[in-house]
C-alpha cells in the first residue's frame, strides 16, 4: 500500500457533479455511477502518486504513471489528464490495475493508457468483489488487456467507450485467468451500440483457450463492434472441454470482425460445453479476413437479417451457418475473389412448387458490401435428414432453386447429390454456373408424388405407438430414431421383404424425434412428435 500524503486528503466534490452535467453520460449505468461515487469518497491525485484502493480523480493537466500493481474502486480521468504505465503492452512484464470493493468503474474523458504504442502496459483485472463495472467517457483508452481476475458468479462489464487493446496473448476475455474459473461463473460483457473494442496487437487473443478446468456461463453481447481483424494468432471461441453444463455465448447484434485464423470447434467430443454464436437481426459476423476457419459441428446461427461474411476464391470456402440445425454452404468463385454474405433459415419466404419434397433450408447469398457485382459461383449446400420434407427422396434427381430478392418466381437448375444425411456423411448438393446472387433452396426435380415409393408414419403426433408403412424392401437395411437433443433412442434392422414396422414409444419423453431408414441406396427421413 502506498503511504503518501494523498491518503489523508478528502474532497467534497460538489464541482464533480457540475462537471458531470456537461459530459453527456446520462445512461442509467452512468447515473448510478455518479450517485455512488460522490461527494466525499473521491481523492484527487497529484503527479507522482498512485491509485490505492480508493476512488481516484485525475485532474486536467495531471499524468499518473503506474510503476507497479495497484488497486482502485473507481477512476475519473478529466479531459487533459492521463493514467498510463511505465511498461509497454507487448512487453512480458506489465502492471495490473485491479478493481476492489464495489468497483464503480472508469470514467475516462482524457487518456487511459497511451495511444503512442508505449506506456500502455496496463492489465485491467476485475476482481470477484465487483459485480457491475462500467467504462465510459469521451476520452481515449489503449491498454494491454481486460478480463476477470478470478471466478465471479454475477459480473456485468459495460463498455460505453471506444477501447483499443495492444497486449499479446489473451487481451479481451469474459473467462477469468485460466485456473481461476468455476462452475458457478456467470459473467457478461456488453459492448454498447456505436462503440468499438479493438484488439490491435497481431498476437492478441479474444476469449482464449478455455482449458480442461471447470467452467460456467460466459456471454458477450456485441451491440457495437468487436474487432479482432488485425490478429494473426488463432482466435479460439471454444467451450470448456470437461464441463458439459458450461455455455459460451456470443450475441452479435452489431459487428464481430475476425482475424486470419478462427476456431469455433469443440475441443473434444460431444460431452463438452456449449457454444452459441447468435448472429441476431441486423448483426454481422465478419470473417472476410479469415483464411483458416475450423468449425467442427458448431456454426453461426443466423437470425433475421444476420449474416456471416467471408471472402470467396477459386477453392471451396465454407460458410458454417445454421438455425436449429447446421446448414453450411460451400462456395467457390470461378472468377475473381469476391466478398459474400450468407444467411440461412428453415422456412421459405415464397413457397416452393412442392413443400413436401424439399429441404427445409433457405440460403440467402448476397455481395458483402451490398453493391451488385458480376459473379460465377459453384455451390455446395449441406443438410441432414432432419431437414427434409416428408416425401423428399434422395434417390431421385434434385434441383437447386433460386430467385432474386423481391421476386416470387423460383428458377430451376439441375444439381447432383451425395451423402446419406448423417452427421458424418451429410447430404451435399452440387451445382455450377451460378451467375446470380439471391435466395436458394433444394427440391426433388420431379414434384409429382410417386405413391408406390411413399413411406408413411402414423399417428403423428403419437402418445404410444409409431407405425411405419413402406414399399417392400429389396435388401436388408437399418432403421434408427434420434431425439431432438441428438441422442440415439434405438437402432434396429429392417429385413429384406418388409413392408411395415411398429414400435411402442409410450415411455419416451415428450418431444420431437427423427426416424431414419436406410435400405440399399434409398434413405428416408421422417419427423414425428411424442406427446
Amino acid at each position: 500500500m502506498n503511504t503518501n500524503s494523498r491518503c489523508t486528503k478528502t474532497f467534497i466534490l460538489t464541482m464533480l457533479a457540475c462537471a458531470a452535467c456537461n459530459m453527456a453520460w446520462a445512461q442509467q449505468a452512468n447515473k448510478q455511477y455518479l450517485q455512488e461515487a460522490y461527494p466525499a469518497s473521491w481523492v484527487a491525485m497529484e503527479v507522482g502518486e498512485k491509485p490505492d484502493s480508493t476512488n481516484v480523480w485525475i485532474r486536467n493537466g495531471h499524468t499518473i504513471t503506474l510503476d507497479g500493481n495497484e488497486t482502485f474502486k473507481g477512476i475519473m480521468i478529466e479531459q487533459g489528464a492521463a493514467l498510463n504505465s511505465d511498461a509497454d503492452a507487448r512487453a512480458e512484464s506489465r502492471y495490473q490495475l485491479r478493481s476492489v470493493g464495489s468497483g464503480l468503474g472508469i470514467l475516462n474523458n482524457g487518456t487511459f493508457g497511451s495511444t503512442t504504442g508505449t506506456k500502455d502496459g496496463i492489465d485491467l483485472l476485475i476482481t470477484p468483489s465487483t459485480k457491475v463495472f462500467t467504462i465510459l467517457g469521451t476520452g481515449k483508452t489503449t491498454i494491454a488487456s481486460i478480463r476477470p481476475e478470478k471466478a465471479n458468479n454475477g459480473l456485468t462489464l459495460n463498455i460505453s467507450q471506444d477501447i483499443s487493446l495492444n497486449g499479446n496473448n489473451v487481451t479481451f476475455s469474459a473467462i477469468p485467468v485460466i485456473g481461476n474459473t468455476s462452475l458457478t461463473d456467470n459473467i457478461t460483457f456488453n459492448i454498447e451500440a456505436g462503440k468499438t473494442v479493438k484488439i490491435i496487437s497481431p498476437n492478441g487473443e479474444l476469449n482464449g483457450i478455455t482449458g480442461t478446468g471447470p467452467g460456467g456461463r460466459y456471454t458477450y453481447n456485441v451491440n457495437g463492434t468487436l474487432d479482432v481483424s488485425a490478429t494473426n494468432t488463432v482466435q479460439n471461441l471454444a467451450p470448456f472441454k470437461t464441463t458439459p453444463a458450461s455455455v459460451l455465448t456470443f450475441n452479435i447484434k452489431g459487428t464481430l470482425k475476425f482475424g486470419s485464423s478462427l476456431n469455433i470447434g469443440s475441443p473434444g467430443d460431444f460431452e463438452t460445453g456449449k457454444l452459441a454464436l447468435n448472429v441476431l437481426n441486423g448483426g454481422v459476423a465478419d470473417a472476410i479476413a479469415t483464411n483458416t476457419l475450423t468449425f467442427g459441428y458448431n456454426y453461426f446461427s443466423t437470425n433475421g437479417t444476420g449474416v456471416l461474411k467471408r471472402r470467396v476464391n477459386n477453392t471451396d470456402v465454407i460458410f458454417p451457418v445454421g438455425l436449429g440445425t447446421i446448414g453450411p454452404i460451400a462456395l467457390k468463385s470461378t472468377a475473381a475473389f469476391v466478398d459474400i454474405a450468407v444467411s440461412v433459415k428453415n422456412e421459405f419466404d415464397v413457397p416452393l412448387p412442392n413443400t413436401f419434397k424439399v429441404v427445409y433450408k433457405q440460403w440467402t447469398i448476397s455481395p458483402a458490401n451490398g453493391n451488385p457485382i458480376a459473379v460465377s459461383l459453384v455451390m455446395r449446400p449441406v443438410w441432414s435428414i432432419h431437414d427434409v420434407g416428408s416425401y423428399f427422396d434422395s434417390s431421385l434427381p434434385i434441383s437447386l432453386l433460386w430467385r432474386e430478392p423481391g421476386q416470387t418466381t423460383w428458377n430451376d437448375k439441375a444439381a447432383t447429390l451425395t451423402g446419406k444425411g448423417t452427421l458424418t456423411s451429410p447430404f451435399i448438393a452440387f451445382a455450377t454456373g451460378i451467375t446470380n446472387f439471391g435466395i436458394f433452396a433444394i427440391q426433388n426435380s420431379s414434384t409429382n408424388l410417386n405413391t408406390n415409393s411413399v413411406v408413411t408414419l402414423y399417428p403423428n403426433p403419437t402418445a404410444r405407438t409409431v407405425n411405419v408403412i413402406f414399399p417392400e424392401t429389396t435388401t436388408d437395411g437399418t432403421l434408427s430414431i434420434t431425439s431432438y437433443k441428438g441422442g440415439q433412442m434405438l437402432k434396429t434392422n429392417v429385413r429384406k421383404g418388409s413392408t411395415s414396422w411398429t414400435y411402442d414409444v409410450a415411455a419416451w419423453e415428450n418431444g420431437i424425434y427423427f426416424l431414419h431408414m436406410e435400405t440399399g441406396d434409398k434413405v428416408t427421413a421422417l419427423k414425428f412428435i411424442k406427446q
